[in-house]
């Protein structure tokens, strides 16, 4: 018999190094939005993998409403190579102003 433990919208994570909050970080094959900080490997932290995010940074692209987006260890992109994060809330012009993303940790990427 399962027992149900959380919703899973955020998780405890244990740190590989220091984490700062709001910072995009990736676990395995999670990605999420650190919503607290860890001062060190060991240190457990807390990773929102659900969600609207915003201040998440880009690389110099234009992005449409809706489309999926990319991380590259360091910002966004629209490159199917990178981890698959989530989906574009806003249509935003080429530039590197920070953008709002609704993290997915599904298959889905279109």
């Amino acid at each position: 018999m399962s027992t149900s433990l959380q919703d899973g919208h955020v998780l405890t994570i244990t740190a590989t190094g220091a984490v700062a909050v709001d910072s995009v970080q990736t676990v395995g094959g999670l990605i999420g939005v650190a919503v607290t900080a860890a001062a060190a490997a060991a240190d457990e932290y807390e990773l929102a993998v659900k969600g609207v995010f915003g201040g998440i940074p880009r690389t110099n692209i234009a992005l449409a409403q809706g489309a999926a987006a990319y991380w590259n260890g360091t910002a966004v992109t629209a490159i199917t190579t990178d981890k698959f994060m989530g989906h574009v809330i806003k249509a935003y012009g080429a530039g590197t102003t920070p953008i709002e993303v609704r993290l997915a940790q599904d298959a889905i990427q279109a």
